[in-house]
């Protein structure tokens, strides 16, 4: 009885939130549509999805749904328990716990589904799906999307033990098989990340000790054919509308900027970037060529970044923007270390707000936020 008592209850709850997330985004839209009788399909027209009962309600379908693949840039909660986005202080701002996101709160992939809609969580983490930890990880898929991005990861094996890009894409496509519908993909998106790992693995794994741009350069039209090997795949599968970040100017993170003294950034390591991504935008274009309806949205992450890094409307929201908030205390420690009495090896700076970078390598929410706000115009494309 008790168990049975419990179970009702969570799906009471659920089914609250669930009507309270229709009467917020669409007003008493849910309403109407089942206490209306729905005119039947013109000859010829397709029956609405509403005109069927299916072991799911049809509105958990109905949504607009986001789908994730790439690497920390969008990972919200896939990296393993041992990484440090699962670790203190991660998620400090927001949700005040770490979220298994890397950063002190929301980053790249929670504004994009909010722009499109997709309100609470947004889309489900595979991982936590898989394990149905709750049954938001249950039902949430199903209305929200799914997140399949895993920090660390490229689109080739990197120096983590978790799927790359072509595993993720792998996974997606046993999930959809029986999970989603053909209208849940046409009324869907998908946010696509690719951040560097590639190179930082291409570097780790040379024989010699020294990696010179010209080997980084010969190395990048196999990371960028690859990645839009992925992105036509993705497109394969039924996603109507994709969007591709580019690499971020990896010649300004702290972890590079360090070497003097957060003081500028690394044009050596810039001519990588730029290489990459205009090979990357070239390819979006030939794809977008071969494609009725443009199908596919470059995310310029380079631009947005050095806008607000460099950018004079920024320079008082971020004062010292090439050095990050939360940094170990030795150059042997990183964010989120303790010694072996659990005392943090890390320190956090005083107003984590007025930081653009939270860590070596990732913004603070602060900062993600404004680079969504050079990356809205792009945006628009993909309605």
């Amino acid at each position: 009885m008790a168990f049975r008592q419990m179970n009702f209850y969570v799906i009471l709850l659920f089914l609250v939130s669930l009507f309270a997330h229709q009467n917020a985004v669409h007003g008493w839209w849910w309403w109407h549509h089942h206490h209306q009788p729905l005119p039947a399909p013109a000859p010829g027209q397709a029956p609405s999805p509403w005109h069927h009962h299916h072991a799911y309600p049809d509105f958990f379908h109905y949504h607009k749904k986001i789908f994730v693949f790439g690497d920390s840039y969008a990972d919200t909660g896939n990296s393993r328990l041992t990484e440090e986005s699962w670790h203190c202080p991660y998620g400090m701002t927001i949700p005040r716990v770490p979220s298994g996101r890397y950063s002190d709160g929301l980053i790249l992939t929670d504004f994009f589904a909010k722009r499109f809609g997709v309100i609470g969580p947004g889309p489900v983490p595979f991982q936590q799906w898989r394990k149905m930890i709750s049954p938001f990880h249950l039902f949430g898929s199903s209305i929200f999307g799914m997140n399949f991005a895993h920090g660390g990861t490229g689109v080739f094996d990197t120096l983590v033990s978790a799927p790359n890009m072509t595993a993720q894409i792998d996974l997606f496509e046993q999930v959809m098989s029986s999970h989603y519908r053909g209208f849940d993909l046409n009324n869907s998106i998908a946010l696509v990340t690719n951040s560097g790992n590639d190179y930082a693995a291409f570097m780790h794994n040379q024989d010699n000790d020294t990696v010179v741009a010209a080997d980084l350069l010969g190395f990048s039209p196999k990371v960028t054919d690859q990645l839009v090997s992925n992105l036509k795949r993705i497109q394969a599968l039924g996603i109507k509308k994709i969007a591709v970040a580019s690499l971020p100017p990896l010649g300004c993170l702290p972890r590079v900027t360090v070497s003097n003294s957060y003081k500028h950034c690394d044009d050596t390591v810039g001519s990588l970037v730029d290489t990459h991504n205009g090979a990357l935008s070239k390819s979006v274009g030939d794809l977008n060529q071969a494609t009725a309806n443009n199908t596919f949205v470059l995310l310029d992450l380079d631009k947005a970044f050095k806008d607000v890094l460099q950018g004079k409307e920024y320079a008082y929201r971020f004062p010292d923007s090439l050095r990050g908030c939360c940094v170990g205390k030795t150059s042997y420690n990183y964010c989120g270390d303790v010694d072996k009495q659990w005392r943090p090896l890390y320190t956090v700076c005083p107003n984590r707000l007025r930081s653009f970078f939270w860590d070596m390598d990732h913004p603070t929410m602060s900062g993600w936020e404004a680079v969504f706000e050079r990356l809205l115009p792009t945006l628009q494309l993909l309605e």
